[in-house]
């Protein structure tokens, strides 16, 4: 658990967060097109 930093580092946080999220669903969906679902 981290505590919430104060001050505009937490802006850009926000946004590699947001970045990072975007690219693992992206690769998410690449993974699971490439890997038949075997359920």
């Amino acid at each position: 658990y981290l505590e919430p930093v104060q001050g505009p580092k937490t802006k850009s946080v926000e946004r590699e967060n947001k970045c990072v999220r975007h690219l693992k669903s992206m690769w998410i969906e690449l993974e699971e097109e490439k890997v038949p679902d075997i359920r």
